[in-house]
């Protein structure tokens, strides 16, 4: 009874951990990319432990904070769901652990990851937006929401979310559970599902693509600042007195014509309230090229 027991459990856990497999890949990796692959542990100890927030801490600027999927390989190449060997953990917010315990054989092969991050080539970063407190059943950051409380610093079809605590810790390195995180959707933390009962404050901010200028027209072209000190600050509130009160677009690109969003690089500002920001530290190799905005205004 007890080995016909194991054998059940046993075929439902791989059956579930083929399911997972299934829909991952059908998922794919959409409005993001896939990081190359880590292999920061061996199964040489108690199993291979390759979990997203040591994945966020090992890999700095390699991995991002906010995946939306993960995949599992052993270092030969075969899909962790192929191998037939039982997952203690296998999730995009908690990562992958093959623990040697759990084998029949009593020892896991070495498995690789890696992660869809979010991009946001196509748009801006929007302003953090905290609109809720955790004091009640939890922190409800929705999509809905925020863009029926933020106003135009909010978009109606942002591609792509980021989570962070108020004081920046990635959402997914706290070890709460989340009852939702999409950019469809937003972000939710319950606290009812959590050991503790209590959720940590959050703050998100949406991908929202570039508005057109189909009901104004565009300014001239800006170039206040040069990226000689800390960056390249174009803001509005520095030109407000040159262009309208209420831009409803921005364009940004370098002196040269390059549009920003195709430069590869970093921008911590860009949008008709705040105007655009690209500042060095941010960048992997600390300088900015230097850029000129110009904004939509109605006619």
């Amino acid at each position: 009874m007890k080995l016909a027991g194991s054998l059940v459990v046993y075929t439902a856990i791989i059956c579930q951990t083929q399911l997972l497999q299934s829909v991952t890949a059908v998922a794919g990796c959409y409005n993001g990319y896939w990081t190359e692959w880590f292999d920061r542990d061996n199964p040489g100890g108690t199993g291979d432990w390759e979990t997203t927030s040591l994945a966020i801490s090992h890999f700095g600027d390699k991995m991002c904070s906010d995946p939306s999927d993960i995949q599992v390989n052993t270092l030969g190449g075969t899909r962790a769901s192929d191998t037939g060997e039982v997952f203690f953990l296998y999730s995009v917010s908690e990562g992958f652990v093959c623990r040697n315990i759990d084998q029949p054989d009593n020892i896991c092969l070495d498995y690789k990851v890696r992660y869809c991050c979010p991009v946001c080539n196509d748009g801006y970063w929007t302003e953090w937006f905290d609109r809720d407190d955790p004091s009640v059943t939890g922190d409800w950051e929705t999509t809905s929401l925020a863009i029926s409380y933020f106003g135009d610093k909010m978009c109606s079809d942002p591609s792509a979310i980021q989570v962070q605590t108020l004081d920046g810790i990635p959402a997914m390195t706290t070890g709460e559970k989340f009852s939702q995180y999409s950019p469809t959707m937003g972000f939710v933390c319950e606290k009812s599902v959590q050991p503790d009962n209590t959720c940590l404050d959050y703050k998100v901010r949406y991908c929202c693509p570039v508005s057109q200028c189909d009901n104004g027209h565009w300014t001239k072209w800006f170039d206040r600042d040069d990226p000689s000190g800390s960056g390249d600050w174009e803001t509005t509130a520095l030109i407000q007195h040159q262009i309208c009160s209420a831009p409803s677009a921005i364009e940004a690109q370098t002196l040269g014509g390059t549009p920003a969003l195709a430069t590869g690089e970093i921008f911590s500002s860009y949008s008709p309230s705040a105007g655009f920001v690209c500042r060095k530290v941010d960048q992997p190799d600390n300088t900015c090229l230097d850029y000129k905005t110009r904004y939509c205004c109605p006619a």
